[in-house]
């Protein structure tokens, strides 16, 4: 090890510059002082695209779920929609998504009060009317997607219009009768648990009004 030293100093003086002057590592210092600058810029800039990002996440969830939906239509369909059809179908499948999202939760909770022993049988009754209206709700709003898929000459387009009408009328009445239908079921598993239906009511409206 002794030996090592000097040598490494000698090959060290030998690789140096025999005119390197004061001047010339006063050079070095400086560029090691604006690239360590340049690197806390960067850390800095790294951190701000990183703030920015996490306060976007919930747009950008929001962005790719209905880009999913629409991409989902698109394969029912086979083929894309004309953006303003593609809209009015987005908006019906987004509807029956949020009800068959909050049928699936009614039916855990139904398991769940059954197996802690409460008595559902009311419950459960109104609940397969409700896994009802929604499979129609989901049936019109397919018919409805299917008449704005389809292509009409100008010869057809009142009659194509009058169609689309009657079908959107179907789709909503149904989308409203799985809403009512899903509030009875939520205050049948309210009051089969001891809720009042007083809080059941004020509760189970606001729910329900974020689903369409």
């Amino acid at each position: 090890m002794k030996k090592f030293i000097p040598t490494f100093i000698a090959l060290v003086l030998a690789i140096l510059p025999s005119a390197a002057s004061a001047q010339d590592f006063s050079a070095v210092g400086t560029a090691i002082d604006l690239a360590n600058q340049e690197k806390a810029a960067a850390q800095s800039a790294i951190a701000a695209e990183k703030a920015r990002f996490s306060t976007s996440t919930g747009t950008a969830s929001s962005s790719s779920r209905d880009l999913m939906l629409r991409l989902a239509i698109e394969r029912k369909l086979g083929h894309a929609l004309p953006a303003p059809r593609m809209d009015i179908a987005a908006g019906f499948e987004n509807a029956v998504a949020s009800l068959e999202n909050i049928a699936s939760r009614l039916s855990s909770r139904l398991s769940d009060m059954q197996a802690a022993g409460i008595d559902t049988a009311s419950s459960s009754a109104l609940f397969t009317t409700v896994q009802a209206d929604v499979g129609a709700a989901s049936s019109d709003v397919t018919a409805l997607e299917e008449l704005l898929a389809a292509t009409t000459s100008v010869a057809t387009k009142n009659a194509s219009f009058d169609a689309i009408r009657a079908a959107s009328t179907a789709a909503k009445t149904a989308l409203e009768t799985a809403q009512k239908d899903i509030i009875a079921v939520i205050m049948a598993l309210k009051q089969a648990s001891g809720m009042t239906t007083d809080s059941a009511t004020s509760t189970d409206q606001s729910a329900s009004s974020s689903s369409m």
